[in-house]
Protein backbone atom coordinates (compact mmCIF):
# COMPACT_ATOMS: atom_id res chain seq x y z
CA UNK A 1 0.00 0.00 0.00
CA UNK A 2 1.47 3.02 -0.72
CA UNK A 3 2.55 5.73 1.87
CA UNK A 4 -0.40 7.95 2.72
CA UNK A 5 0.57 11.04 4.81
CA UNK A 6 -1.65 11.31 8.22
CA UNK A 7 -2.04 14.47 10.23
CA UNK A 8 -2.20 14.41 13.67
CA UNK A 9 -5.16 16.26 15.41
CA UNK A 10 -6.74 15.18 18.98
CA UNK A 11 -10.12 15.71 19.06
CA UNK A 12 -12.69 14.49 21.98
CA UNK A 13 -15.57 12.04 21.51
CA UNK A 14 -19.28 12.55 21.56
CA UNK A 15 -22.01 10.29 22.41
CA UNK A 16 -23.34 8.06 19.87
CA UNK A 17 -21.91 5.57 17.64
CA UNK A 18 -20.53 7.92 15.19
CA UNK A 19 -17.79 10.52 16.81
CA UNK A 20 -15.65 11.35 13.71
CA UNK A 21 -16.31 12.00 10.20
CA UNK A 22 -13.74 12.70 6.76
CA UNK A 23 -15.72 14.31 3.92
CA UNK A 24 -13.49 13.44 0.54
CA UNK A 25 -14.19 16.32 -1.92
CA UNK A 26 -15.60 18.98 0.78
CA UNK A 27 -15.89 21.01 -1.99
CA UNK A 28 -18.13 19.80 -4.15
CA UNK A 29 -21.87 20.54 -3.95
CA UNK A 30 -22.69 17.87 -1.46
CA UNK A 31 -19.83 17.27 -0.20
CA UNK A 32 -20.29 21.51 0.94
CA UNK A 33 -23.69 20.19 1.98
CA UNK A 34 -22.20 17.23 4.53
CA UNK A 35 -19.54 19.58 5.98
CA UNK A 36 -22.04 22.29 6.91
CA UNK A 37 -24.52 19.92 8.75
CA UNK A 38 -21.57 18.35 10.44
CA UNK A 39 -19.87 21.02 11.22
CA UNK A 40 -22.96 22.17 13.35
CA UNK A 41 -22.66 19.02 15.75
CA UNK A 42 -20.28 18.32 18.13
CA UNK A 43 -18.80 15.17 15.93
CA UNK A 44 -15.05 15.81 15.01
CA UNK A 45 -14.69 16.90 11.37
CA UNK A 46 -12.40 16.29 9.31
CA UNK A 47 -12.27 17.31 4.99
CA UNK A 48 -10.42 17.16 2.31
CA UNK A 49 -9.82 19.52 -1.08
CA UNK A 50 -7.92 19.10 -4.22
CA UNK A 51 -7.35 22.75 -4.77
CA UNK A 52 -6.25 23.87 -0.62
CA UNK A 53 -5.79 22.61 2.33
CA UNK A 54 -8.45 25.54 4.40
CA UNK A 55 -8.19 27.42 7.02
CA UNK A 56 -7.42 24.46 10.19
CA UNK A 57 -5.81 21.43 10.64
CA UNK A 58 -8.61 19.18 9.87
CA UNK A 59 -8.72 20.48 6.18
CA UNK A 60 -6.48 18.75 4.70
CA UNK A 61 -5.08 18.81 0.88
CA UNK A 62 -6.20 15.38 -1.24
CA UNK A 63 -6.18 15.26 -5.11
CA UNK A 64 -6.97 11.84 -6.60
CA UNK A 65 -5.47 13.26 -10.08
CA UNK A 66 -2.14 12.93 -8.03
CA UNK A 67 -0.11 10.78 -6.25
CA UNK A 68 -1.00 8.68 -3.53
CA UNK A 69 2.74 9.82 -1.90
CA UNK A 70 0.83 13.64 -1.94
CA UNK A 71 -2.17 12.46 -0.22
CA UNK A 72 -3.05 13.90 3.53
CA UNK A 73 -5.59 11.33 5.95
CA UNK A 74 -5.81 12.38 9.60
CA UNK A 75 -3.49 10.50 12.07
CA UNK A 76 -5.93 8.38 13.46
CA UNK A 77 -8.85 6.15 11.67
CA UNK A 78 -12.14 7.93 11.48
CA UNK A 79 -15.75 6.31 12.15
CA UNK A 80 -17.13 7.24 8.43
CA UNK A 81 -15.77 8.28 5.30
CA UNK A 82 -17.72 10.43 2.77
CA UNK A 83 -16.12 10.07 -0.88
CA UNK A 84 -17.78 12.94 -2.38
CA UNK A 85 -14.74 13.58 -5.00
CA UNK A 86 -15.40 12.93 -8.67
CA UNK A 87 -14.74 14.21 -11.95
CA UNK A 88 -18.98 14.29 -12.85
CA UNK A 89 -18.46 16.37 -16.02
CA UNK A 90 -20.35 13.84 -18.49
CA UNK A 91 -18.53 15.91 -21.33
CA UNK A 92 -14.97 15.71 -19.54
CA UNK A 93 -15.39 11.78 -18.93
CA UNK A 94 -16.02 11.60 -22.73
CA UNK A 95 -13.35 13.81 -24.15
CA UNK A 96 -10.54 12.27 -21.61
CA UNK A 97 -11.44 8.84 -20.16
CA UNK A 98 -7.87 7.94 -19.11
CA UNK A 99 -7.60 11.26 -16.91
CA UNK A 100 -11.18 10.86 -15.51
CA UNK A 101 -10.62 7.03 -14.49
CA UNK A 102 -7.40 7.35 -12.63
CA UNK A 103 -9.88 9.81 -10.31
CA UNK A 104 -13.28 7.87 -10.34
CA UNK A 105 -11.81 4.73 -10.41
CA UNK A 106 -8.42 4.01 -9.44
CA UNK A 107 -7.59 6.37 -6.78
CA UNK A 108 -11.28 6.46 -5.32
CA UNK A 109 -10.47 2.45 -4.90
CA UNK A 110 -7.35 3.04 -3.45
CA UNK A 111 -8.36 5.44 -0.66
CA UNK A 112 -11.40 3.38 0.03
CA UNK A 113 -9.40 0.03 0.19
CA UNK A 114 -7.08 2.23 2.92
CA UNK A 115 -10.14 3.60 4.74
CA UNK A 116 -11.99 0.42 5.17
CA UNK A 117 -8.58 -1.64 6.06
CA UNK A 118 -7.97 1.23 8.81
CA UNK A 119 -11.57 0.67 9.93
CA UNK A 120 -13.84 3.65 8.35
CA UNK A 121 -17.13 2.99 7.14
CA UNK A 122 -17.36 4.37 4.20
CA UNK A 123 -19.94 6.02 2.12
CA UNK A 124 -19.32 5.90 -1.86
CA UNK A 125 -21.77 9.28 -3.84
CA UNK A 126 -22.70 7.38 -6.75
CA UNK A 127 -25.38 8.00 -9.51
CA UNK A 128 -28.57 7.37 -11.62
CA UNK A 129 -26.64 6.82 -14.71
CA UNK A 130 -24.87 3.23 -13.28
CA UNK A 131 -28.48 2.03 -14.87
CA UNK A 132 -29.65 2.57 -18.32
CA UNK A 133 -32.73 4.69 -17.68
CA UNK A 134 -35.39 2.43 -18.97
CA UNK A 135 -37.05 1.28 -15.81
CA UNK A 136 -38.79 3.35 -13.54
CA UNK A 137 -38.62 3.30 -10.10
CA UNK A 138 -35.55 0.66 -10.42
CA UNK A 139 -34.56 -1.25 -7.44
CA UNK A 140 -31.16 -2.16 -6.51
CA UNK A 141 -31.26 -6.08 -7.91
CA UNK A 142 -32.03 -3.82 -11.60
CA UNK A 143 -28.80 -4.71 -13.68
CA UNK A 144 -26.60 -1.75 -14.00
CA UNK A 145 -26.66 -1.16 -17.81
CA UNK A 146 -24.41 2.41 -17.58
CA UNK A 147 -24.76 4.19 -20.99
CA UNK A 148 -22.22 7.08 -20.88
CA UNK A 149 -18.25 6.90 -19.88
CA UNK A 150 -19.41 8.38 -16.41
CA UNK A 151 -21.69 6.23 -16.13
CA UNK A 152 -19.47 3.14 -16.60
CA UNK A 153 -16.54 4.68 -13.96
CA UNK A 154 -19.38 4.61 -11.30
CA UNK A 155 -20.09 1.42 -12.02
CA UNK A 156 -16.84 -0.39 -12.24
CA UNK A 157 -16.43 2.19 -8.67
CA UNK A 158 -19.35 0.44 -7.40
CA UNK A 159 -18.19 -2.74 -8.15
CA UNK A 160 -14.42 -2.64 -6.50
CA UNK A 161 -16.15 -0.74 -3.21
CA UNK A 162 -18.68 -3.46 -3.09
CA UNK A 163 -16.15 -5.66 -3.13
CA UNK A 164 -14.20 -4.32 0.35
CA UNK A 165 -17.23 -6.04 2.39
CA UNK A 166 -19.79 -4.67 5.16
CA UNK A 167 -17.86 -1.67 5.48
CA UNK A 168 -18.80 0.31 2.05
CA UNK A 169 -22.27 1.63 1.75
CA UNK A 170 -23.06 2.88 -1.74
CA UNK A 171 -25.45 5.75 -2.08
CA UNK A 172 -26.93 6.57 -5.39
CA UNK A 173 -28.74 10.01 -6.31
CA UNK A 174 -30.27 11.00 -9.64
CA UNK A 175 -29.81 15.20 -9.39
CA UNK A 176 -29.11 16.56 -6.19
CA UNK A 177 -30.46 20.44 -6.38
CA UNK A 178 -28.54 23.09 -4.31
CA UNK A 179 -28.65 26.75 -4.14
CA UNK A 180 -26.19 28.48 -6.94
CA UNK A 181 -26.51 25.49 -9.57
CA UNK A 182 -25.67 27.65 -12.69
CA UNK A 183 -28.57 26.32 -14.78
CA UNK A 184 -31.05 26.75 -12.62
CA UNK A 185 -30.37 30.21 -11.20
CA UNK A 186 -29.38 31.47 -14.66
CA UNK A 187 -33.10 30.51 -15.42
CA UNK A 188 -34.36 32.00 -12.00
CA UNK A 189 -32.16 35.65 -12.93
CA UNK A 190 -33.85 35.78 -16.57
CA UNK A 191 -37.03 35.00 -15.81
CA UNK A 192 -37.13 38.06 -12.74
CA UNK A 193 -35.64 40.17 -15.32
CA UNK A 194 -38.53 38.93 -17.77
CA UNK A 195 -36.36 37.09 -20.81
CA UNK A 196 -37.42 33.50 -22.50
CA UNK A 197 -35.77 30.59 -21.64
CA UNK A 198 -35.56 27.51 -23.49
CA UNK A 199 -35.30 24.15 -21.07
CA UNK A 200 -35.59 20.59 -22.63
CA UNK A 201 -39.00 19.11 -23.27
CA UNK A 202 -37.33 15.94 -23.12
CA UNK A 203 -35.08 15.22 -20.65
CA UNK A 204 -36.17 14.35 -17.09
CA UNK A 205 -35.10 13.99 -13.89
CA UNK A 206 -35.97 13.05 -10.60
CA UNK A 207 -34.55 16.25 -8.44
CA UNK A 208 -33.79 15.87 -4.43
CA UNK A 209 -32.85 19.26 -2.74
CA UNK A 210 -29.64 19.07 -1.24
CA UNK A 211 -30.33 19.23 2.59
CA UNK A 212 -32.50 15.89 1.83
CA UNK A 213 -29.64 14.30 0.33
CA UNK A 214 -27.36 15.29 3.03
CA UNK A 215 -30.13 14.00 5.68
CA UNK A 216 -29.62 10.46 3.72
CA UNK A 217 -26.30 10.21 4.22
CA UNK A 218 -26.61 11.18 7.41
CA UNK A 219 -28.71 8.58 8.36
CA UNK A 220 -27.05 5.86 6.29
CA UNK A 221 -23.77 7.07 8.05
CA UNK A 222 -25.80 6.27 11.70
CA UNK A 223 -27.15 3.34 10.76
CA UNK A 224 -23.89 2.11 9.09
CA UNK A 225 -26.27 -0.27 6.49
CA UNK A 226 -23.62 -1.68 3.80
CA UNK A 227 -24.37 -2.55 0.25
CA UNK A 228 -26.59 -0.35 -1.91
CA UNK A 229 -29.31 2.37 -1.10
CA UNK A 230 -30.72 4.75 -3.76
CA UNK A 231 -32.68 8.19 -3.43
CA UNK A 232 -34.23 9.88 -5.56
CA UNK A 233 -37.55 12.35 -5.91
CA UNK A 234 -41.33 10.57 -5.87
CA UNK A 235 -41.47 11.42 -9.67
CA UNK A 236 -39.75 12.83 -12.87
CA UNK A 237 -40.24 16.06 -14.15
CA UNK A 238 -38.91 17.31 -17.25
CA UNK A 239 -36.44 20.30 -17.44
CA UNK A 240 -39.35 22.58 -18.76
CA UNK A 241 -41.22 21.67 -15.91
CA UNK A 242 -38.46 22.33 -13.28
CA UNK A 243 -38.29 25.73 -15.60
CA UNK A 244 -42.10 26.06 -14.87
CA UNK A 245 -42.00 25.84 -10.79
CA UNK A 246 -38.82 28.20 -11.02
CA UNK A 247 -41.21 30.71 -12.39
CA UNK A 248 -43.95 30.04 -10.37
CA UNK A 249 -41.38 30.35 -6.87
CA UNK A 250 -40.10 33.42 -8.46
CA UNK A 251 -43.08 35.13 -9.53
CA UNK A 252 -42.37 35.17 -13.16
CA UNK A 253 -45.10 34.91 -16.04
CA UNK A 254 -45.04 31.05 -17.19
CA UNK A 255 -45.48 31.96 -20.89
CA UNK A 256 -41.09 32.91 -20.74
CA UNK A 257 -40.85 29.45 -20.57
CA UNK A 258 -40.75 28.56 -24.20
CA UNK A 259 -39.17 24.29 -24.01
CA UNK A 260 -36.98 23.42 -26.89
CA UNK A 261 -36.24 19.74 -27.75
CA UNK A 262 -33.23 18.32 -25.92
CA UNK A 263 -32.18 16.77 -30.00
CA UNK A 264 -31.36 19.85 -30.96
CA UNK A 265 -27.63 19.38 -28.97
CA UNK A 266 -25.68 16.30 -30.12
CA UNK A 267 -24.44 14.26 -27.61
CA UNK A 268 -26.29 14.43 -24.71
CA UNK A 269 -27.37 10.93 -23.27
CA UNK A 270 -31.11 11.10 -21.47
CA UNK A 271 -32.61 8.33 -19.72
CA UNK A 272 -36.54 7.26 -20.04
CA UNK A 273 -36.92 7.35 -16.10
CA UNK A 274 -34.29 8.72 -13.42
CA UNK A 275 -36.47 7.30 -10.50
CA UNK A 276 -35.77 4.49 -8.12
CA UNK A 277 -38.19 3.04 -5.50
CA UNK A 278 -38.44 3.92 -2.00
CA UNK A 279 -37.36 0.97 -0.40
CA UNK A 280 -34.06 2.04 1.43
CA UNK A 281 -35.24 5.77 2.24
CA UNK A 282 -37.82 3.94 4.09
CA UNK A 283 -35.81 1.99 5.68
CA UNK A 284 -33.77 5.35 6.67
CA UNK A 285 -37.34 6.71 8.00
CA UNK A 286 -38.03 9.03 5.19
CA UNK A 287 -39.98 9.43 2.42
CA UNK A 288 -39.29 10.33 -1.19
CA UNK A 289 -40.38 14.21 -1.86
CA UNK A 290 -42.13 15.57 -4.71
CA UNK A 291 -39.63 16.71 -7.55
CA UNK A 292 -41.13 20.15 -7.04
CA UNK A 293 -39.77 20.49 -3.45
CA UNK A 294 -35.80 20.23 -5.01
CA UNK A 295 -36.47 23.78 -6.20
CA UNK A 296 -38.12 25.37 -2.99
CA UNK A 297 -35.67 27.66 -2.39
CA UNK A 298 -36.27 29.88 -5.48
CA UNK A 299 -39.23 30.91 -3.14
CA UNK A 300 -39.60 33.71 -0.81
CA UNK A 301 -41.38 31.32 1.32
CA UNK A 302 -38.51 29.14 1.48
CA UNK A 303 -40.94 26.03 0.40
CA UNK A 304 -38.27 23.32 1.14
CA UNK A 305 -36.65 24.57 4.44
CA UNK A 306 -35.69 21.20 6.32
CA UNK A 307 -35.78 18.42 4.08
CA UNK A 308 -34.94 15.99 6.87
CA UNK A 309 -37.85 17.25 8.99
CA UNK A 310 -40.49 17.33 5.91
CA UNK A 311 -39.55 13.66 4.85
CA UNK A 312 -39.55 12.15 7.60
CA UNK A 313 -42.17 8.99 7.83
CA UNK A 314 -42.85 10.24 11.15
CA UNK A 315 -42.27 12.82 13.39
CA UNK A 316 -41.61 9.82 16.21
CA UNK A 317 -39.32 7.84 14.04
CA UNK A 318 -37.15 5.19 15.79
CA UNK A 319 -34.20 7.00 14.60
CA UNK A 320 -32.75 9.40 17.62
CA UNK A 321 -31.43 12.48 17.07
CA UNK A 322 -28.79 11.41 14.58
CA UNK A 323 -25.74 13.27 16.14
CA UNK A 324 -25.85 16.11 18.98
CA UNK A 325 -25.44 19.62 18.42
CA UNK A 326 -22.23 21.39 18.77
CA UNK A 327 -22.58 23.23 22.32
Amino acid sequence: MPHIERVSQNWSGTPGNVKSVLIVGADSTIGRGLLAAFEATAISVWSTSRRNRGPGPRHLLLDLSQSTDDWMLPSSPVDVAFLCAAVTSQAQCESDPEATHEVNVEKTCALAKELTAAGTFVVFISTSLVLDGQTPYANTKQSINPQTIYGRQKAEAEQYLLGLGDAVAVVRFGKVIAPGAPLFENWATDLRAGKIIHPFSDMVIAPVALPFAVEVLRRVAQMQCPGILQASAANDITYAEAAQIIAKNVGADPALVVPVSRLQTAGLFSPRHTTFDAEGLTALGLVSPPSARAFGHFSSMHLARDESLANSASAASSIPLLFPPRT
